[in-house]
């Protein structure tokens, strides 16, 4: 008997390990919102054969995206890239409108841009802005 109540905890406990992690809740319903950024010109006059050059860091922190909910247009997130050119941001899940943060005369070309974020993903927006410098 006392074989048979082990045998019987063991399969319990078996069976708790195997459907227990189905049960646990699932993420939450928050996903990403993720991109490069690209920022140019950064010289009045580029001459073919010169080097580009490189942007410091400050060109792409000096700069962020505005994120408003949809269908109300709440401000969700305000946001500075990082010194990178890179972004990333954690939103729960639905509809949203990303803008150009107003910086100087930049334009960025398809902005404002209407993302859908979906549960435990990411979702890729990648910027290129325009500084309007000729």
């Amino acid at each position: 008997m006392r074989l048979n109540h082990v045998l019987h905890i063991t399969l319990l406990c078996l069976l708790a390990v195997g459907i227990l992690p189905a049960c646990q809740p699932a993420p939450g319903a928050h996903g990403t919102l993720a991109g490069a950024v690209v920022v140019g010109p950064l010289v009045p006059v580029e001459r073919p054969g010169e080097p580009t050059p490189s942007p410091v860091a400050e060109v792409f922190t000096s700069r962020g995206l505005l994120i408003f909910s949809l269908p109300n247009d709440r401000l969700a997130a305000e946001l500075r890239f990082r010194a990178d050119g890179s972004y990333r941001v954690e939103l729960p899940a639905g509809d949203y409108r990303v803008e150009l943060a107003p910086t100087g005369i930049d334009r960025a070309e398809g902005l404002p841009a209407e993302v859908h974020i979906r549960s435990g993903q990411v979702t890729y927006l990648d910027v290129s802005i325009d500084t309007g410098i000729r």
